[in-house]
Parts: C-alpha cells; sequence; structure tokens
C-alpha cells in the first residue's frame, strides 16, 4: 500500500508529503528438506538439507531438529547439516522452520531410521570382535585341552582293565571253563565301559 498526506493552511495553501508505503504480508517462506537416506545404521551420518526462500524477506531464519525415539532434540542452524548417532534405534523425526521478519513460519517435516550397528567400520570396534573371537579360540582350546585329559584318564582305565585280563588268564592252574567264564566276564565289562564313553 502506498500513502502521502496534503496539507492546507488557513490561506488554502497546500503541499503534497512523501510517498510512503506499507507492506501486508501473510505469506511464510517456502521451505522445502531433503535427506541423504531413508535410513542409516549407528555411527553413520544422515545429511539434512534444508533450504527457505520468502519473496519478501531476503534472508529468513533456518532451524532444523531432529527428534530420537526418545524425544531427543538435536538442533541444527544451518543447511546441510550432517547427522550421526550411536544412541537408540526406530525412527527419527527431522522438522526445518524457517521464520521471515514479520514471523510468519514455514516448516517441512520428514522422518528417517537408525538401526543397530556393531561399531563403526575399521574403527577400534573391529577389535572388539576381534578379542571375541579370540575368547573363541581360547575357549576352544580349553575345551581341547580338556579332551585330551579325558582322553587320558579314558585310556588309563583300558589298560587297567587290559592288564586284569592278563592277570586273570595268567592264572593256569585254574579249569579252563573258569579261566574262559572269567575272561567272557572281563570282556563284558569292557564293553559296557566303552558305552559309557560314548555317552560322555
Amino acid at each position: 500500500y502506498y500513502w502521502r498526506v496534503l496539507g492546507y493552511d488557513g490561506l488554502e495553501n497546500n503541499s503534497w508529503s512523501e510517498n510512503y508505503t506499507l507492506t501486508v504480508d501473510s505469506h511464510s517462506p517456502g521451505v522445502t528438506l531433503s535427506l541423504s537416506s531413508p535410513g542409516i545404521k549407528q555411527y553413520e551420518t544422515e545429511t539434512i538439507t534444508c533450504s527457505r526462500i520468502d519473496g519478501l524477506d531476503t534472508n529468513p531464519s533456518l532451524s532444523i531438529k531432529v527428534t530420537s525415539p526418545s524425544q531427543e532434540v538435536y538442533t541444527y542452524i544451518e543447511s546441510p547439516a550432517d547427522f550421526s548417532t550411536t544412541g537408540g534405534t526406530g525412527t527419527y523425526s527431522v522438522n526445518c522452520q524457517s521464520y521471515d521478519n514479520l514471523n510468519n513460519l514455514g516448516e517441512a517435516g520428514s522422518t528417517f531410521t537408525v538401526s543397530y550397528s556393531r561399531g563403526p567400520a575399521g574403527s577400534g570396534s573391529g577389535g572388539g570382535s576381534n578379542s571375541l573371537i579370540s575368547t573363541q579360540d581360547n575357549t576352544d582350546e580349553t575345551s581341547d585341552t580338556d579332551d585330551d585329559t579325558t582322553g587320558g584318564a579314558i585310556d588309563n582305565i583300558k589298560q587297567e582293565i587290559i592288564e586284569e585280563v592278563i592277570e586273570e588268564v595268567i592264572k593256569i592252574d585254574e579249569p579252563a571253563v573258569t579261566i574262559w567264564n572269567k575272561i567272557k566276564k572281563l570282556f563284558i565289562r569292557i564293553l559296557l565301559f566303552l558305552k559309557v564313553v560314548d555317552r560322555v
């Protein structure tokens, strides 16, 4: 709107003032929002780009807010903004706001997801993984050692049974039938022992 003032004196002399301009702005800044990816993993980066334009205000404000599933809010005042988190997984919301010099608000929103990651690629987290593998290797070695110990004990018991068989056979002063029956009993003991070992 434009206006000027006309003034008169008592003798009908008049004069116009300079022109004045009144601008009525009811339009919000136009805001566009874009994300580098619909979803990232922990330790990865989501790049958030927010642009704004206003027909009258050449430099409207800018604010980018990222809200986590647990309602934590991260605020950025420049675009593009790089967001990365080691926190909770789930859906994160993004809101970009812009105010012009008359406080008209323009905004745009979007979402992206954050999924679980064991750690950043090529970082110390890999060492953690190697430690886990090493722990497993050590467990295997311990298990092997235990197996060796158990196997040695079993061999000793086998040897004792065999020696007992030989001692019984050597007693040739007994009748052949008696000796044979003893041998059969001892072999039955051996077979039963082997079945128990197989179960272990």
